[in-house]
C-alpha cells in the first residue's frame, strides 16, 4: 500500500502565503494520488514536529517506511549541525513572524548515511492564527551537493598548488588577453596580477620573440605544442627569459574557450647555456 497524504487537506496558495483547508473529498483524492506518485518528498507535520502523513518519495529519501516516520519527529533525523538553524525558523512560524521558509539541510538515515534535501515549508493556520500543521516538501539534492563539494575541493587543491608553486599559471582568452594570472607573476616579473588582466600576452613578449609565440599557438591548435622560450618584459622594463607551455582550455561541451599557459623562469638557465656555448667556441 502506498503512503497516503492527509485526506483532510487540499493545499492551495493564497495571496498571503498561508495554506487553506478544504473538505472536498474528490479534490483530496486527486491531491493524494498526485503526491503518491510525486518524485518530491511530501509530509504533513504537527506543530511539535511529528510526522502525520508522508508520501513514498519522502520514505525513500529518508530510508524509512511510513510507519517508522510517523513514530518520530523531523528533529530526530535532522543533522545536528543543521538543527539550530531550522529550529529558529520553525519558532518564527509558531510565533506568527513568518509563514514559511526554504533551506538546504542534511538528513541522517537509519544506517548513518547523510542525504541532502532542498526543503520548503509552509503552515496551515487556525482561525486564531495558531499553527495547526506544517506542510513540507523535500527534493533530494544529494548529487548536486556532492558535485559542488567535489568542485570546491578541486578548486581548493588547485589554488593551493598555484600558491605554493614558483611557476606562473595564466588563463587567456581565445584572442590572447589575460583573464586570470597567478600571484607568482610578481616574484617572477614584478607585475601585480591586476595590472595584467585584460592586457595582451604578446605585449609582454620581446618583439624579436613574438614569432615564436605565433608558431607555438599554431602548434597548440594542432595539439603538438612543446615548451618554448621567449623574453618577457618585467615591471621595471627589463627582459627575462621565460619557458612557456601553452594548452587549450575547453568548456563543458569540448569547445575551445581559451588558453592556459604555464611559465617558469629560465633566465639563469639561458645565461648558462650561452656561457657554455661561448666557451666551446674558444
Amino acid at each position: 500500500m502506498p503512503c497516503r497524504v492527509c485526506d483532510r487537506w487540499i493545499v492551495t496558495g493564497t495571496n498571503d502565503g498561508q495554506v487553506k483547508a478544504s473538505a472536498s473529498r474528490a479534490g483530496s483524492d486527486r491531491i493524494a494520488a498526485l503526491l503518491d506518485h510525486s518524485p518530491i518528498g511530501f509530509a504533513v507535520v504537527s506543530p511539535d514536529g511529528c510526522f502525520l502523513e508522508v508520501n513514498p518519495a519522502l520514505c525513500e529519501l529518508l530510508g524509512r517506511d511510513a510507519s517508522s516516520l510517523k513514530s518520530c519527529s523531523w528533529q530526530e533525523m535532522t543533522h545536528p549541525e543543521d538543527l539550530p538553524t531550522e529550529v529558529a525558523l520553525v519558532n518564527d512560524m509558531l510565533a506568527g513572524r513568518q509563514d514559511g521558509y526554504r533551506l538546504s539541510k542534511r538528513y541522517v538515515r537509519p544506517d548513518g548515511s547523510v542525504v541532502w534535501g532542498d526543503l520548503s515549508v509552509c503552515c496551515v493556520r487556525l482561525d486564531d492564527g495558531s499553527v495547526d500543521s506544517f506542510i513540507a516538501q523535500v527534493l533530494d539534492v544529494s548529487e548536486q551537493q556532492a558535485t559542488r563539494q567535489a568542485l570546491t575541493e578541486a578548486e581548493s587543491r588547485y589554488h593551493l598548488l598555484v600558491k605554493n608553486s614558483s611557476d606562473v599559471v595564466a588563463l587567456g582568452t581565445n584572442e590572447g588577453f589575460f583573464s586570470w594570472i597567478s600571484p607568482t607573476v610578481e616574484a617572477m616579473l614584478g607585475w601585480q596580477p591586476k595590472d595584467l588582466v585584460g592586457t595582451s600576452f604578446t605585449k609582454l613578449v620581446h618583439q624579436d620573440d613574438r614569432s615564436a609565440v605565433h608558431k607555438a599557438q599554431g602548434l597548440m591548435e594542432l595539439g603538438d605544442c612543446n615548451r618554448f622560450e621567449v623574453r618577457m618584459r618585467t615591471a621595471t622594463g627589463e627582459f627575462r627569459w621565460v619557458s612557456i607551455r601553452l594548452t587549450q582550455r575547453r568548456g563543458d561541451q569540448g569547445e575551445v574557450v581559451g588558453k592556459v599557459a604555464s611559465w617558469s623562469d629560465s633566465d639563469d638557465e639561458h645565461a648558462l647555456r650561452e656561457a657554455l656555448a661561448a666557451n666551446e667556441k674558444w
